[in-house]
């Protein structure tokens, strides 16, 4: 009898740490219950249901249906099992299950609410609103309830209203209003107030996953990857770690090119849950860096099997396979495009990766119109973000470089450390081919595409009184920017390839006397159809339309020939389309113009060699074979891109500009 009593005590425990939304503190509990009671299928059902929470749901299916062949009818366990089918993406199921209980129980609010969950999870947003509703009529105010409801109206676009409801939540340090709060901040992406709500919240609830999780999510998306990665850290660390959870920590190891900590994190999402979509989804990326290309695909097509609403695999199938999609993906991509209620950053990738199956299939006039919707949803975030590009701005940045460096830099002898060699042009010019010759070198270590120049130059330009930093600052700033690398044993030269240090050229000169400086040009029209046809990130603000693109490209080129003026040999320009064509001949040189014997490594990319940290990995696996040009396909779709590099004075063959440069007096 003493069992019984000290079984249902712990049940007791457990339950109410459930309720409180503390599933970890639960487990305990209800372990206790089974060991004292093995066949209590209340404490079963509410162990898998914790488990469901903590994102482990496969070690939850065993106390799920144990409690169902237990006791098939109780409603209780049949909530559970749609939450578990609602975690195991099998909204569909959770969605039947739940109507089906709802025939019996009509008042039941938690049912009305699980069903507002499983018609959310597969975006009927409209039938989610009035299942929620149900739910808070029934409630009387239920805050989690209200966050729900809020989150599908402002999914719906009503963020006014959302806003308003809100303010029905009873305000203080509850998990409730920092968690409505922060979603509505999330719909709305205002990245910089999430950030301080987030901190805020943190401050207020240190112990919350939720909060570093919002902290976390606030600095990835403000490209601050570096604290994503030490904020979500701390998110683990709390407890109640998800599969999902681990999953995105990888993700963002891999944004700052940490693949040892990448796959670590994968390992702990595979024991929580193997089959979890993020983590298949973060392995293919994973996959595709370390140059395993078929295991990518694999990995991608495991996630979509998981989660066919992964707009961003889609995208990376897409590069994987040139774009050769199964007829069932390109259903799913067409369908994804045409759901006007999705996220539009979803829709501007599954658009990308329609425009990439429609156009290997032949279909050029269908790709140009999926690359326009993707490019149309990008701007539209680009709106709700406060940013665009401004080409009025973009020239006066760009008169101010080359105003800031107009003369050769002094002659300084270089601070001690590896080498650094920057590969730069405009992005699709042929860099990560040049990376990955110069990379396959046992004494050259590729770093990725850094953006410490690129802040640098920033932190100039922002001066009021145009001038460079004194020279004891430059050195300090050299000394950091190769400190801050985790230099392996053996390398004697370090790569930053990132496409936008061509604007610091000029700093890089003054930085490092012994830098050296490669520039990729390609054929323009070819690579502002590349870059239109591609995703970028929110940064690189010209690429979503062809006319910014051109105008951008024309700034770039003029820049490019003021830099081959003022840097002389310093800077090596190399045509992308000859170093392809005579690419046995031209790898060699170039590895000797940098001081380096020639390695079978170097021109050999089908041997294992370190991560590519882009994803045009896809394309520099393989031997190097000139492509066919793709922009006479497009024909007159090019038009306003051709447009504008005429009216740039760009040469429409080599990317040259062709202007007058003003030199000074």
């Amino acid at each position: 009898m003493t069992a019984a009593r000290n079984a249902q005590r712990a049940l007791t425990r457990g339950v109410a740490a459930l309720d409180a939304g503390r599933p970890a503190q639960a487990i305990p509990h209800l372990r206790t219950a089974l060991d004292l009671a093995p066949q209590n299928t209340a404490a079963a059902s509410f162990m898998g249901c914790a488990l469901t929470r903590l994102g482990r749901p496969a070690e939850a299916a065993s106390f799920i249906l144990a409690a169902l062949r237990a006791a098939p009818a109780e409603p209780q366990w049949r909530l559970h099992l749609a939450e578990w089918l609602l975690a195991q993406n099998r909204a569909g199921e959770a969605e039947r299950e739940v109507l089906e209980l709802l025939r019996h129980l009509p008042q039941s609010a938690l049912a009305w609410t699980q069903l507002g969950d499983a018609r959310a999870a597969q975006d009927k947003t409209a039938a989610a609103r009035e299942a929620y509703e149900r739910a808070l009529s029934l409630s009387e105010g239920d805050p989690v309830v209200t966050v729900k409801l809020a989150r599908v109206i402002a999914a719906m676009g009503d963020i006014a209203q959302a806003w308003a409801l809100l303010g029905t939540v009873r305000r203080g340090e509850t998990e409730a209003f920092w968690r409505l709060k922060a979603d509505l901040l999330v719909v709305e992406r205002n990245w910089p107030a999430l950030r301080t709500h987030a901190e805020a919240w943190r401050k207020a609830q240190p112990d919350s996953p939720a909060a570093v999780r919002m902290e976390a999510t606030a600095a990835f998306e403000l490209g601050d990857f570096r604290l994503a990665r030490s904020a979500t850290r701390k998110m683990l660390s709390l407890g109640a770690a998800s599969a999902a959870d681990w999953a995105a920590y990888g993700q963002i190891c891999l944004q700052i090119n940490d693949f040892v900590e990448a796959e670590r994190a994968f390992a702990k999402a595979a024991a929580l849950s193997p089959q979890d979509p993020v983590l298949l989804a973060g392995r293919a990326r994973l996959l595709t860096f370390q140059g395993r290309l078929d295991d990518a695909a694999t990995a991608c097509r495991a996630a979509l099997a998981r989660d066919p609403d992964r707009a961003d695999t889609y995208w990376l199938l897409a590069l994987l396979t040139r774009g050769r999609f199964r007829p069932e993906e390109l259903d799913a991509l067409r369908r994804l495009t045409a759901q006007s209620g999705r996220a539009p950053d979803d829709r501007a990738m599954a658009g990308l990766a329609l425009g990439h199956g429609l156009e290997a299939a032949g279909d050029i006039a269908g790709a140009c119109a999926a690359y326009d919707l993707a490019h149309a949803q990008k701007r539209d975030i680009a709106r709700r973000e406060g940013y665009a590009y401004d080409p009025t701005q973009s020239e006066a940045r760009f008169a101010r470089i080359a105003e800031l460096f107009a003369a050769p830099p002094a002659e300084r002898a270089p601070v001690s450390g590896p080498r650094p060699i920057f590969i730069f042009g405009m992005p699709r010019s042929g860099t990560t081919l040049t990376d990955a010759v110069l990379a396959g070198h046992p004494l050259v270590q590729d770093c990725g595409e850094r953006v410490v120049l690129e802040m640098r130059l920033n932190e100039i330009l922002r001066q009021p009184d145009l001038k460079l930093p004194p020279p004891a600052q430059l050195e300090q700033w050299a000394r950091d920017y190769l400190a801050d690398i985790a230099l392996r044993p053996g390398a004697a030269y370090v790569i930053d390839k990132n496409p936008l240090n061509f604007q610091a050229a000029g700093l890089i000169a003054q930085m490092f006397p012994n830098a050296i400086m490669i520039h990729l040009r390609r054929n323009p029209l070819e690579v502002g159809l590349s870059i239109w046809r591609h995703e970028f990130s929110k940064g690189w603000t010209f690429t979503t339309s062809l006319a910014d693109i051109g105008h951008f490209y024309g700034q770039y080129a003029k820049l490019a020939a003021h830099w081959q003026r003022v840097l002389g040999p310093r800077l090596v320009t190399l045509q992308y389309e000859e170093f392809a064509v005579n690419f046995t001949r031209a790898a060699p040189e170039l590895v000797a113009r940098i001081g380096l014997d020639w390695h079978e490594a170097c021109g050999d990319f089908s041997r294992p060699r370190p991560p590519i940290a882009t994803l045009t990995a896809v394309q520099v696996r393989d031997a190097v074979r000139p492509a066919a040009p793709r922009a006479p396909r497009f024909g007159s779709y090019l038009e306003p891109l051709r447009a504008a590099l005429l009216a740039a004075n760009v040469d429409l063959n080599t990317g040259l500009w062709c202007g007058i440069e003003t030199r000074p007096a």
